[in-house]
């Protein structure tokens, strides 16, 4: 005599063998608790924007913040190539158009 066996028909996009290894399993619940307390960490607040996010910050375009940076209104640091605004020169310009509104 044989014993019947059940076959598990499988839907489009699902495994045709959904079982795991043992193994497996433990490094997927490993890997979302290292994730889970990754994100636990509060965010680091930003010390340098970069032009873009400085003109976002700020609600102007990009080239009116281009044009500040030209004029000397808005200081800038750079880091290699790149052209970063600090944190504390938004405030300045910010505190500087006080007496302009």
């Amino acid at each position: 005599m044989t014993a019947a066996t059940e076959t598990k028909h499988s839907t489009p996009g699902e495994a045709e063998h959904p079982t795991t290894h043992p193994a497996s399993r433990y490094n997927n619940r490993r890997r979302k608790m290292i994730m889970h307390a990754a994100n636990d960490r509060p965010p680091v607040p930003a010390v340098l924007y970069r032009v873009d996010e400085a003109a976002d910050a700020l609600r102007l375009s990009r080239s009116v913040l281009y044009e500040l940076i030209r004029s000397g209104r808005l200081r800038t640091v750079k880091a290699g190539r790149r052209r970063l605004v600090p944190v504390a020169a938004l405030a300045e310009y910010v505190n500087s158009l006080g007496g302009a509104a």
